[in-house]
């Protein structure tokens, strides 16, 4: 029963968002959410304060090592079946904290044959000017290792990320979410 559910929250999450490299899309359910980076690059953006900020690569959130244990896993950063299968989530879920935050970057570990039970799903957002404190409340909120998601806020970006089974690469989320900081 498990797995089914895994399955179905795979299948769900394979819906809203293209592969590609843009702020946000529109999807046919009319919601705004950032593609998955297939070839992102780190991109300045003004922040609140006027200073551009760059947002890292997808390839670049994780060292080497993570990224072959990731591979070992039998999961690839942004597969190219991604582009016709888009996902339905990002690193945010669909609570009060994805209601909050417009996530610019989204990185997908998924396997590379098309939708299965797993994979993680990582989403990097600018912390709105003066809401540092909500989102921060919003974030620990989030964050339930039981429920597979985990969320860090720091005084520019908050990083969201879900996984979708029980298998996440040691030094994952250590490494994606000091983006945050």
């Amino acid at each position: 029963m498990r797995a089914r559910a895994l399955v179905t929250v795979v299948a769900a999450a394979v819906l809203l968002v293209t592969a590609g490299c843009s702020a946000t899309t529109s999807g046919a359910t009319g919601s705004s959410m950032p593609p998955v980076a297939s070839t992102a690059t780190a991109t300045d953006l003004p922040t609140a304060t006027g200073a551009p900020s760059a947002l890292p690569e997808c390839a670049a959130m994780v060292d080497e090592a993570t990224q072959a244990d990731l591979t070992a896993m039998g999961l690839a950063l942004n597969p190219s079946w991604l582009a016709e299968t888009p996902l339905a989530t990002n690193g945010f879920g669909h609570g009060e904290l994805a209601a909050a935050v417009h996530p610019e970057v989204t990185c997908a570990w998924l396997s590379p044959r098309g939708p299965s039970d797993g994979g993680i799903i990582t989403s990097i957002a600018r912390v709105p000017a003066g809401q540092e404190k909500a989102i921060t409340a919003l974030a620990a909120q989030y964050t339930d290792a039981e429920q597979h998601r985990s969320a860090a806020v720091g005084s520019e970006f908050v990083v969201g990320t879900v996984w979708l089974d029980n298998r996440l690469a040691d030094r994952y989320l250590e490494q994606v979410e000091a983006i945050a900081s």
